[in-house]
């Protein structure tokens, strides 16, 4: 195997996604080690791991349909969105008159709603008017 992470995790709308990105054969080669591992341990009279037969039934699937998918890299649609639409905590607490920290607290609240995107919280700017 190559030094190139087979799985990553990602956050999308505050989710953990799991990102798979099989190259020559890895996933592939994972589940038949899985797969040998587990049969070498019934057959020395071990109880076979119960998570190694459906994670190689998982495996094999995400291979199949990996080979149906094409290999190009998918493009990813511009949003245009003004720098004045969406406003940091900071920003937020200087505008309200409160710290960043009570904005946060009031995100968390519900009171004031916001997106997150990785460490950052964005807020509306026309959620502070109303």
């Amino acid at each position: 195997m190559t030094g190139r992470r087979l799985l990553e995790v990602t956050f999308i709308d505050g989710r953990p996604v799991l990102l798979l990105t099989p190259d020559d054969g890895q996933l592939e080669e994972l589940a038949a080690l899985v797969d040998q591992a587990n049969r070498q341990r019934v057959y020395r009279g071990a109880l076979p791991i119960p998570a190694a037969s459906p994670f190689v039934g998982a495996a094999r699937h995400v291979v199949a349909l990996a080979r149906l998918v094409p290999r190009t890299e998918p493009k990813i649609a511009s949003v245009a969105v003004s720098s004045e639409a969406l406003i940091d905590t900071k920003t937020a607490g200087e505008l309200l008159g409160i710290g960043e920290r009570a904005v946060r607290k009031r995100i968390r609240a519900g009171t004031l709603p916001a997106r997150r995107f990785g460490t950052t919280y964005w807020i509306d700017r026309k959620d502070l008017v109303a």
